[in-house]
């Protein structure tokens, strides 16, 4: 994680209990997944030896399965919520402070209020949730694998790091290509400001139209 996003996680208010809840769910989540693990080995290996204890795995399995549901939608829910507060009190502490930003143009201002700030909606509601998720549960499984069956533990040591290898290099892309388009965003933001300004004057010199095919040319590169 970025400093800066270590920041705003720290300083924006209500994202401390995100990472707190975060924190939990993923312990809870990982009690889920390995109990689940747990059953279905209890009923293949049930039903291959047809034990009488099956039907009773079987019915905690589903009833895992129903929990397992009800808490991942529930854990969404709260997180896009909790999202929406974040945003919410970032964008009241940013225009509470407009005149402190003086060196930045009101183009650049209105992009961070209004397509900056409805970015963390995905940010803070999924990214930082399954963050937490991947840096608790792997480690949690692994563990209990260690414990059970160490070759397998072995094998899943080894295979298992090229996932978030490859996530790394996805995610680098990703990254370059928010940060160009971030860029002609608020180049395009401040050139419509500069050519709203000069309307009138393009107007009398007849420039109008052609300025019109320059703002669709860089919305073009934006998109």
């Amino acid at each position: 994680m970025k400093s800066s996003d270590l920041r705003l996680l720290l300083t924006a208010s209500g994202s401390r209990r995100l990472l707190s809840v975060g924190i939990f769910a993923a312990v809870m989540w990982a009690t889920i997944l390995i109990a689940n693990a747990v059953l279905i080995a209890e009923v293949i290996i049930g039903i291959i030896s047809h034990a009488p204890g099956v039907n009773h795995s079987i019915i905690l399995l589903a009833l895992l399965w129903v929990l397992r549901a009800l808490f991942n939608a529930g854990f969404e829910h709260w997180t896009s919520s909790q999202a929406v507060t974040i945003k919410r009190n970032l964008r009241n502490s940013t225009t509470s402070k407009v005149a402190t930003y003086s060196g930045t143009s009101p183009a650049q201002l209105s992009t961070v209020l209004t397509k900056g700030l409805n970015g963390l909606d995905i940010y803070l509601g999924r990214f930082i949730p399954q963050m937490i998720f991947a840096s608790i549960v792997p480690f949690a499984v692994m563990a209990t694998m260690f414990l059970e069956d160490r070759l397998s533990a072995f094998i899943a040591l080894v295979t298992l790091p090229l996932i978030p290898f490859f996530g790394a290099l996805i995610g680098r892309y990703s990254a370059d290509s928010v940060a160009r388009k971030w860029q002609s965003l608020g180049t395009l933001s401040r050139y419509f400001e500069d050519s709203l300004r000069g309307f009138a004057t393009l107007k009398i010199f007849g420039r109008s139209h052609s300025q019109s095919k320059r703002i669709g040319v860089m919305g073009q590169k934006y998109t």
